[in-house]
């Protein structure tokens, strides 16, 4: 199977800058195998750590996989999540996910 997964940040909404080496990752995958994709997310204007930090600012990541199966259809999956900077200190899934 062959995927290609993009990964994008918001800050209040606000799509964060991409530097020459954000790009999509494009992969094979075994049908017998798992994988799983590692991202860093890079804040870059004044403030916004801070912000995200003590609650004042909200991030949050958009992502899609585009694949297709062993019978070469192709699908594509979307997702999203906030980052809970007050409550819980993690990701949280926004509604309407093509992933639950």
């Amino acid at each position: 199977m062959k995927a290609i997964v993009q990964v994008r940040a918001f800050v209040d909404g606000e799509e964060t800058p991409n530097l020459p080496s954000d790009f999509s990752s494009e992969m094979t995958i075994a049908s017998d195998r798992n994988t799983e994709v590692n991202f860093s997310i890079f804040i870059r204007a004044p403030g916004d750590y801070e912000g995200i930090v003590d609650g004042t600012r909200k991030l949050s990541i958009k992502w899609s996989v585009k694949y297709s199966d062993i019978f070469k259809e192709s699908h594509l999956t979307t997702a999203c999540a906030v980052y809970d900077s007050k409550v819980t200190k993690t990701w949280l899934f926004c509604p309407g996910n093509d992933v639950k």
